[in-house]
């Protein structure tokens, strides 16, 4: 967000959508007295799980809203420089939101940190992490992430699932993936955006996560994860199942208070400077000046002595018609030898 973002206005969109929210909950949202974690095997962790109608166990999924502050979004335009397996496994799509002050979405963060107080009280034997919910600007701020594979060890019920053509249009990700992991359910975020269509129904299509950028408020969805980490200790985070595109009207407006702002990049100017002469007595332009001024003698003296060449050649040749003039040209040679021609050298 740049300097111009103004905060206020994003707060009360948050406050008109959390109060659009609160129309539409019913009686058959989970209430937090009935949420219980149970034990995954694959991958193994606790998953807060409700039964749907078929009776099948399924995995709660909550959602918030906020501004979208920091993020790491696909997608991979080229390789990450070190490849190997450590930092291909923590490869992750991450997102961080906060509202500036929202009082609903500060209940929002304590919602989340009653569900990890339940967690606690379930597990009296272990130690359940606390979640930091780390200020942004001095608003709380929530976080979320999924990573882009998981081992395959860890989920050997669960087939590799292809990468969206909006995660990995460039197939970095897919040309990355060892054997050893796949892309599976819990790899898997939908990048969306909401509309309204003509008859006022809410829509939700694809976008391109390049498209999502600090300041757009978004709607995040998630599960609690707990996952067993060293000496008896559990972390619980937030899984990203999708994040969605509310308004993104506030931000553009700033960036485009900021372009006008702006002042346009001026020219850089040349400097030039002055080449002095190498000796101080060396007057270059008055030398230059004899020479040019000395050519035109040096080339009418050589017209002269081509005159004076010429002169003589006229000379030889009409001293040799006066010698031809008395020669009998019906004799043969003899007769010219006879006539007494001389010719002078």
């Amino acid at each position: 967000m740049n300097d111009h973002y103004n905060q206020d206005d994003a707060k009360r969109k948050l406050e008109t959508i959390y109060e659009e929210i609160r129309k539409y909950k019913n009686a058959s949202t989970p209430q937090l007295t009935d949420i219980k974690f149970e034990a995954v095997e694959y991958p193994p962790s606790l998953r807060i799980m409700v039964k749907d109608d078929d009776g099948e166990h399924a995995e709660v999924v909550m959602k918030t809203q906020g501004v979208l502050c920091a993020s790491m979004l696909p997608p991979f335009r080229r390789p990450p420089s070190t490849k190997n397996l450590g930092n291909i496994r923590n490869l992750r799509q991450y997102i961080k939101i906060t509202s500036f002050g929202s009082t609903s979405f500060d209940e929002a963060c304590l919602q989340i940190e009653r569900i990890r107080k339940l967690l606690q009280v379930q597990l009296a034997d272990e130690t359940v992490l606390p979640i930091n919910f780390l200020p942004y600007e001095g608003s709380k701020s929530i976080e979320a992430h999924a990573r882009y594979f998981t081992d395959r060890n860890l989920v050997p019920l669960e087939k590799n699932q292809p990468f969206s053509p909006y995660v990995d249009p460039f197939n970095v990700l897919a040309n990355l993936k060892p054997d050893v992991f796949i892309h599976g359910p819990d790899n898997k975020v939908d990048y969306l955006n909401r509309t309204t269509d003509k008859n006022g129904c809410m829509r939700h299509v694809p976008i391109d996560p390049s498209q999502l950028r600090a300041g757009d408020i978004v709607e995040i969805a998630f599960s609690c994860v707990a996952v067993p980490v060293k000496n008896k200790r559990r972390l619980m985070f937030l899984s990203l199942r999708a994040l969605t595109l509310i308004d993104d009207s506030t931000r553009k407006e700033s960036e485009n208070k900021c372009r006008m702002l702006t002042p346009p990049p001026t020219a850089q100017k040349i400097t030039t400077f002055k080449r002095r002469q190498p000796y101080i007595d060396l007057d270059y332009d008055e030398d230059m000046s004899q020479v040019k001024r000395g050519r035109p003698d040096e080339e009418s003296k050589g017209e002269e002595r081509n005159g004076e060449g010429d002169e003589e050649q006229l000379r030889l040749l009409s001293k040799i018609e006066r010698n031809f003039s008395g020669l009998n040209v019906e004799g043969d040679g003899a007769n010219a030898e006879e006539s007494g021609m001389n010719v002078d050298q």
